[in-house]
Parts: structure tokens; sequence; C-alpha cells
């Protein structure tokens, strides 16, 4: 027998997972098979903290951080080295570190500080979000589709272009392997008031199997926002 609790339990996951709560969606999820939390609030709370924590930590460190930080002579002085370094290893560190444990603000944060491009922070963000849902980028037998939002101001017309960004950063993660259709769509209002949306489609191998390119086919989509 499932038993629902109030509203504070989801929050507190909700609230923990916006400071870096790996550790207690994990406990949350244990209570879930335990039968003491209902598993879709829990998801729910999750994601959507996440995501806040995502959005704040990426912004903040986009806006004003930069004039707090210019104030802190150790990180000017290191700063073009920082930004350098980021941006030469971003594909590379978003993939391997974005979702690990203690990591996933610092990430965000590091790629806002390098002006690291909104849309290829989204597309960077689904593919690692991929990785970790299938325990490797080895079982995706192709990426079908590619969908992207931006948050455009009015008369802007060159949505195309910038989902490029996304386009160019599927196919250098997978080759052949990342040749896809694709649409883009444009908003006036976004969720949470970010700036871009991608939402990638790809086919996969099932667990088990000798090569990701034979056997059954799965469908697997992952969204991100920026």
């Amino acid at each position: 027998m499932t038993i629902t609790p109030g509203p504070l339990a989801y929050g507190a996951v909700y609230i923990a997972a916006v400071l870096e709560g790996e550790v207690m969606f994990v406990a949350a999820s244990l209570l879930v098979a335990a039968g003491q939390l209902s598993a879709v609030p829990v998801v729910i709370a999750g994601a959507l903290g996440a995501t806040t924590g995502d959005q704040f930590y990426f912004y903040l460190f986009r806006g004003r951080i930069h004039s707090w930080l210019a104030r802190v002579r150790l990180i000017t002085a290191r700063q073009t080295a920082i930004t350098e370094r980021v941006r030469r290893h971003q594909t590379s560190m978003i993939l391997a570190l974005r979702f690990a444990p203690g990591l996933r603000i610092a990430i965000a944060a590091a790629c806002a500080f390098a002006h690291v491009p909104a849309i290829k922070f989204s597309a960077l963000n689904a593919i690692a979000q991929v990785r970790k849902a299938l325990g490797s980028l080895d079982r995706v037998r192709q990426i079908v589709r590619l969908e992207g939002t931006l948050g455009c101001a009015a008369g802007f017309a060159d949505q195309p272009s910038v989902l490029d960004g996304a386009s160019h950063v599927v196919n250098e993660v997978f080759g052949p392997r990342g040749r896809h259709t694709r649409m883009v769509y444009s908003n006036h209002a976004m969720p949470m008031d970010c700036a871009t949306l991608v939402v990638l489609f790809a086919e996969v191998a099932t667990r088990g199997e000798a090569t990701p390119y034979r056997g059954t086919n799965t469908r697997f989509s992952a969204t991100l926002w920026t």
C-alpha cells in the first residue's frame, strides 16, 4: 500500500534538486520502491528542481556574476585561461561529467562563465542525458530527429541558422549516426524564460546486444532546455 505524504516531502525533493540533490533523489527513489512515496510526484519534483537549478546558475553566471567576479583578482588573472579551457573541452566535459554527483551545477556554471552558446549547451545536455539513461552512447543506432524551440523577439526569422549549432554538435558526437531530420520553432514566451529548448529522438539498441548495429530497435527521446 502506497503512503501519500503531504506536499512537504515532495517539496524537499524539489529543493534538494535545485541545490544539487542527487543523493536526496536516490533516497526518494528508495522510498518509492519501499512504497513510502509516489513515483510520479517524485519524478516531477526532481525534474522541476533540476531544471530550476540549472536555469538559475546558468543565467547567473552569464549575467551579473561576471562583474562580481571581476573584483576577485585571482579569478580575473585566470579568466582567459579558464574560458579557453572550458571552450576547448566543453563537449567532452559535458558528456562525461554533466550529471555526475556534485558537478551538475558546476558544469552549467562553467559553461555559462565561458559564454558557451545556449543552443550548443542544450544539445550537449540532451546527449548527456541520453548517455546517462543508456549507460553508453555506443547503444545509439541513429539520431532520428532533432527539434528545437527558440525564444525569439518579434521579427527574427533566422531560426534554422541558430539550430545549426545543435545539429553540428549531434553530427560531431555521433558522426554518420548523427544524421537526422529536424524542425525548429520559435516562441515569444518560453518555459521558465529559457532561451533554447532541444529535443532529441534516438533509435537505440536493446540492452545486451553485442553491437549497436544489430537486433531489435527501441526508441528514446531526451529533452533539455537552457
